[in-house]
């Protein structure tokens, strides 16, 4: 919906469609695909709104160069906050709000939970959302790689992620 502006009830019903008739790999692809826009510093958000200018308004390449040169000056700009392997917008699972997403940049358990993230798609540089959390706190319902998990606070405070969205 988000990167092909796309209505959600159309969206949806395509997506059922798709579910079933093509191989799993494509979609898991399609899938990889719209993530990556949505944390590569060429994509974004912007990237995206720019997609949507394109489908709406037809082609120009009149702001190429600007955007590429401010896309470049943001991620230098990023990159000057990183402080060591962790990003200064670093929160673990359990702090993100509902509606923010992130991007894992490191699992701090170990033995069959650090294995059991990995085999659920939760691995540095996935990128995840947190959907909702229940009144009490627990579970943490999230969306990663398609798919929609439910984690106990305790297992979401060892997955780091940096903040890629903002509360609302």
């Amino acid at each position: 919906m988000k990167v092909l502006s796309i209505e959600e009830k159309i969206a949806d019903k395509a997506a059922c469609k798709m579910e079933h008739s093509i191989p799993r790999i494509i979609l898991e692809r399609l899938v990889a695909f719209a993530e990556f826009i949505e944390v590569c510093p060429r994509g974004g958000s912007s990237w995206i709104k720019g997609f949507n200018y394109y489908c709406d308004q037809g082609s120009s390449q009149d702001h190429c160069i600007s955007c590429v040169s401010s896309t470049l000056e943001e991620t230098i700009e990023h990159r000057k906050n990183l402080k060591g392997d962790q990003v200064l917008t670093s929160k673990n699972l359990k702090q993100i709000k509902p509606g923010q997403k992130g991007k894992i940049l490191k699992i701090t358990s170990s033995g069959e939970s650090s294995k059991r993230f990995l085999e659920m798609g939760l691995t540095p540089g996935a990128l995840v959302q947190v959907e909702r959390i229940a009144p009490l706190g627990d579970p943490i319902d999230i969306k990663v790689k398609g798919y929609h998990l439910s984690l106990r606070k305790e297992e979401a405070e060892h997955i780091l992620v940096e903040v890629l969205e903002q509360e609302n």
